[in-house]
């Protein structure tokens, strides 16, 4: 408890400009965005296995497309708790960005080379130069009937680097709780307006405007760090198991809003927002041992990679015939999603183990070697 208090006390905003450190990581953050990946992977097995698991796991599953809202939440607190009031000089900037594309770029580049080669066999098909060109600088977008890219999954890799090029600007605009908060109900009037504009739900939904509120949730959760700290100093020995139950309790709420399906007293985006406000707050006050654990910050960890190397397992395994395989179990639909979800996501957790190890990792290494 002292050392995540710590953790907690170190990282509070401060009006000192230095030099920028490396700071030790939360693990609570890191176990969301671990779950918010499986979570993914739950979307797309429903939408392309042709499996019926029932009526309920197809309307809530599909629903689970807002998990990688939290985990835009995620990434900005995290390059908030990093960088804290550190930046920005010429030589910030120019770190910044070198550590960012070299963080998402080697894996991406490497699912891109393998995607193109299936849809080639598959298909006969390539991605013409100008695809490959806005792909291969996260900028496909800012490019109409181009939101969805190339890579399957990867469209929000494209609205994470549109926020990197904005996170100096947001920054200076975030230097305090008021003015962040301010933002935020800005975010959320954009969002709102957004969503009753007349569209096609892509352009309408993957749009960096709509998801700005969720960026900005991340900021929101920065500045409460000191207060997250006292509050876990207060609830001591019971403030893991009292977190754990304020994220179980927050995602029943989650499932209920997905499975009631019909509209909300307030805008989606806003309830999605103070969800995970909620539960990064909550994860970062601490969790309790039989959540963090090796195998869930290892799903946090390889997030990335589960991310991106999960839509071709799931494309994969349906060429070879598994999910028939599945279909064809005379049991109920639950169970058929409990035996094609357990495959796909311990094949994809054992996949996504190399590709971190020895694709993100050494990424990650020479970006550091170029800021040398």
């Amino acid at each position: 408890m002292h050392f995540q208090s710590q953790l907690i006390e170190s990282a509070k905003p401060s009006s000192t400009r230095m030099s920028i450190t490396r700071k030790a990581r939360i693990p609570g953050p890191d176990i969301l965005r671990g779950f918010a990946a499986l979570s993914v992977i739950t979307v797309h097995l429903i939408a392309s296995s042709e499996i019926d698991y029932g009526s309920t796991i197809a309307l809530v599953g599909s629903k689970f497309t807002a998990s990688v809202t939290l985990f835009f939440a995620i990434s900005a607190f995290s390059l908030a708790y990093s960088y804290g009031d550190e930046m920005f000089g010429k030589t910030d900037f120019r770190n910044f960005y070198i550590k960012r594309f070299f963080r998402l770029a080697p894996l991406f580049y490497f699912v891109l080379i393998l995607q193109s080669v299936i849809i080639y066999f598959d298909y006969r098909k390539l991605p013409t130069l100008f695809e490959v060109l806005m792909s291969a600088t996260f900028l496909f977008n800012l490019v109409p009937k181009m939101q969805n890219g190339f890579v399957w999954a990867g469209w929000s890799l494209s609205i994470e680097w549109i926020f990197y090029l904005l996170y100096p600007v947001l920054f200076l605009f975030s230097s305090n709780r008021k003015v962040v908060l301010i933002l935020w109900l800005l975010s959320a009037f954009a969002s709102t307006s957004i969503a009753g504009i007349k569209a096609e739900p892509t352009e309408l939904y993957m749009n960096i405007l709509t998801l700005l509120i969720f960026f900005v949730s991340g900021f929101l959760v920065f500045h409460c760090l000191g207060e997250l700290g006292k509050l876990r100093n207060a609830l001591g020995r019971y403030s893991s198991l009292i977190s754990a139950a304020i994220i179980f309790l927050l995602a029943l709420f989650m499932l209920r809003v997905f499975q009631a399906g019909g509209p909300l007293i307030v805008n989606i985006y806003v309830t999605y927002s103070l969800v995970w406000i909620g539960m990064i707050s909550a994860s970062i006050i601490g969790m309790p041992s039989f959540i963090n654990n090796w195998f869930t910050r290892f799903l946090g960890e390889a997030s990335y990679s589960i991310y991106l190397m999960h839509a071709m397992v799931i494309y994969l395994a349906k060429k070879a015939g598994l999910f028939h395989m599945v279909d064809a179990i005379p049991a109920s639909g639950p169970v058929k999603f409990l035996i094609a979800f357990s495959f796909v996501s311990l094949l994809t957790a054992s996949i996504s183990y190399f590709s971190f190890k020895y694709i993100e990792k050494p990424g990650i290494q020479l970006g550091r070697k170029c800021l040398a």
